[in-house]
């Protein structure tokens, strides 16, 4: 098992290197294709990765790992300073069962037990602390047969007026994942599936397919309730969504991400900036 930590940006990268900075001046950090071609090189073959990191877990990501392990511990959410409590995890690894699935659950239900009890302590900012384990060997089918072809039979209805509306409502209202008040271009793929399937019923047939295969991707997921028992309403992985044409080529489509690659969503989400 490799656990990454440190800042983590979903899939505009992982473990920020403050004291380095880029050719535009942002910090240097690993981008999702240095960290696939890291583990590819270390001829290490794992059974699970793990990011100790804010926000990594996204469908790109889990896409991009595919083939490297079997399984993926991440949160969909920001990650407090304290990270994963490896106290309670690697101190309750027995030989019962020690299988990478076994692992995967304790480490994702031990930091969600460690922020429940210390609910109101230090968690300014942090709402809604999250953690999920994803199965890596169905990510492509949800990815190839699940998300693709909605993304593609969106291309075209971005230039229908009347349809619009319903595709920025259905993301519109999905949770917004957000850090101090600074909501991401992250959205919930479960919810925003699910709301365009019930807005636009001649869609419905493949969202729910790429609902049911997300479902089987994501193994296991909880969060902290904040005050007031609030409820984090979240399948669990976000997915990239931006009606902004001037930051969706910036790094999106430079970063070798397999995912922009391989499907249509980035030529949805271009759609939908471009005739917005």
């Amino acid at each position: 098992m490799l656990v990454l930590w440190d800042h983590g940006g979903g899939w505009w990268g992982v473990c920020y290197d403050e004291g380095s900075l880029t050719p535009t001046g942002s910090t240097d950090r690993l981008i999702m294709d240095e960290v696939q071609q890291g583990i590819e090189a270390s001829g290490v073959d794992l059974d699970v990765i793990g990011y100790d990191a804010c926000f990594m877990g996204m469908v790109e990501i889990a896409y991009e790992n595919r083939g490297l392990a079997e399984y993926m511990v991440a949160s969909i959410t920001t990650v407090p300073g304290d990270g994963w409590d490896y106290t309670a995890w690697l101190g309750g690894i027995d030989g019962t069962d020690r299988s990478p699935y076994a692992v995967s659950e304790l480490a994702a239900s031990t930091y969600v037990d460690f922020y429940t009890i210390c609910l109101g302590v230090g968690l300014g900012g942090f709402p809604y602390t999250s953690m999920g384990v994803f199965d890596l060997t169905n990510v492509e089918d949800l990815v190839i047969n699940g998300i693709d072809p909605v993304a593609a039979a969106l291309v075209p209805l971005t230039e229908e007026y009347y349809l619009r509306g319903p595709i920025e409502s259905s993301e519109s209202q999905t949770p917004q994942i957000q850090f101090h008040g600074e909501a991401f271009p992250f959205t919930d793929i479960g919810w925003f599936m699910t709301l365009l399937g019930e807005k636009i019923p001649d869609l419905s047939v493949k969202t729910a397919k790429a609902v049911t295969l997300l479902n089987d991707t994501i193994l296991w997921f909880d969060y902290v309730s904040p005050d007031a028992d609030m409820c984090l309403r979240s399948f669990g992985m976000s997915i990239y969504y931006t009606i902004s044409g001037d930051k969706l080529y910036d790094n999106y489509l430079t970063s070798n991400l397999d995912m922009v690659d391989d499907t249509n969503w980035d030529e949805f989400l271009w759609a939908l900036a471009m005739t917005a």
